[in-house]
């Protein structure tokens, strides 16, 4: 398949209405759900109570309601009342040895049985892993961390603007770099435009293009 049919089946997808799920197969969902994790579903209300939104997690399916996981080990995961799932998104990729992953996990604690995480100055830990990284990213000069990757763009396009004393921005359509207002436009999928900025005004992100992935010309026009 040519990526210009790519481009335009996603077009059909995105302008195509949302197909919502009958009333009554809903209905049934939410009974055999409700009846399959009768405490998962308890947890959840109380989530309701405290939790803006219910939930800490932007991808998590709230209707009936959100799972409330108790243990995980490798590709699996157990809610409150037992029940097995296969975790198929795993942390947006970041999982990727799996949940628990023993070897790493006690490391991990062997780490922080010396050293608490909240300390304000350097470790050695943070040479280590940087010099590891560099082994295998040979291109990487220097690093630094940051606590998310929203964080990470944001100063991303600060320093190149610093630099280059230019205020427009190239992002590929439908690719997602985390909650930055400016970033948010044309946000999963290629060619809906605003239709995840809910809450940003359009100023924000009105310096920032958006061109399709493999048009070497619209990206040169930019």
């Amino acid at each position: 398949m040519e990526y210009e049919e790519i481009q335009e089946r996603l077009k059909i997808i995105t302008n195509t209405p949302i197909k919502l799920i009958p009333d009554d197969k809903m209905a049934k969902i939410r009974k055999d759900m409700a009846k399959k994790c009768p405490i998962t579903k308890e947890m959840d209300e109380q989530f309701r109570t405290h939790i803006a939104g219910g939930t800490e997690h932007q991808l998590a399916i709230k209707d009936p309601f959100v799972l409330t996981i108790k243990k995980s080990s490798g590709t699996r995961m157990w809610d409150m009342d037992d029940n097995e799932y296969i975790d198929w998104l795993m942390s947006s990729g970041a999982c990727m040895l799996g949940h628990n992953f023993l070897p790493l996990k006690d490391e991990i604690i062997k780490v922080y049985h010396d050293l608490d995480p909240n300390i304000y100055y350097n470790n050695e830990w943070e040479i280590k892993s940087v010099e590891l990284i560099k082994k295998y990213v040979p291109s990487i000069e220097l690093m630094q961390y940051f606590q998310s990757g929203t964080e990470a763009d944001m100063a991303a396009l600060r320093i190149a603007r610093a630099f280059t004393r230019k205020e427009k921005i190239i992002k590929f359509a439908g690719s997602y770099h985390g909650w930055c207002g400016q970033l948010c436009v044309d946000m999963h999928v290629p060619f809906s435009g605003a239709m995840e900025a809910h809450g940003i005004p359009s100023g924000v992100y009105k310096n920032t293009l958006v061109v399709p992935l493999n048009d070497v010309k619209a990206l040169e026009d930019s």
